[in-house]
């Protein structure tokens, strides 16, 4: 039972690659109602994730992304006398759900396409003036992503992914925001220094 589930556990492995990645985000926020906003963006964010081989072409993905993000330029008027404009600093957890297109018939050798769906969970936001804006966003909000990447140096990966909003992000009433920008991410394979059998 003990060899059957190591060979089991070799032969999977040999598909699987994982380690860290690195790199930032930038988005226009489009919003419909009163309320207005200029950007976003990340100028640093770190997570971790997964590549399981389906076969020579398909593969299957997993992205795993804290994010420290800036949003800049919101605005909103009570009356004629009166209006308030504000930044907020947002703390999120991403998960990023992809499938993989590899161009060549040899899968993490070149170039790649990647898509699927974004889930965002705001952990924190406040104000530039650090006041809670916790009430101001939603929790959870969704987008789908498309892009590409290549592979160099056997472990290194370097993808560029764009990001449409799906959903609205923000809890003011007759207000929908969504967010269209793209990712820039470097990723790492740690696989080879735990397989040494490759």
């Amino acid at each position: 039972m003990g060899l059957l589930f190591l060979v089991s556990y070799s032969g999977v492995s040999q598909n699987v690659r994982y380690g860290p990645l690195i790199g930032v985000n930038i988005y226009d926020i489009e919003i419909k109602g009163s309320l207005t906003a200029s950007s976003g963006g990340s100028y640093f964010n770190f997570g971790g994730f997964v590549d399981y081989k389906l076969n020579n072409r398909f593969g299957a993905k997993a992205h795993l992304i804290y994010t420290n993000t800036e949003e800049n330029g919101y605005y909103y008027g009570y009356n004629q006398y009166y209006s308030a404009e504000f930044n907020t600093k947002l703390k999120t957890l991403q998960l990023h759900t992809l499938c993989k297109f590899d161009v060549r018939n040899d899968y993490n050798k070149g170039f790649y396409f990647i898509g699927g769906f974004r889930t965002t969970n705001v952990l924190d936001a406040k104000s530039d003036k650090n006041e809670d804006y916790d009430y101001f966003y939603k929790k959870i909000n969704f987008g789908g992503l498309l892009g590409f990447g290549t592979t160099f140096l056997k472990n290194f990966s370097f993808e560029v992914v764009g990001d449409y909003g799906l959903s609205n992000t923000v809890t003011m009433e007759n207000n929908k925001s969504k967010n269209f920008g793209c990712y820039g991410n470097l990723l790492f394979n740690l696989e080879p220094l735990f397989n040494k059998n490759r």
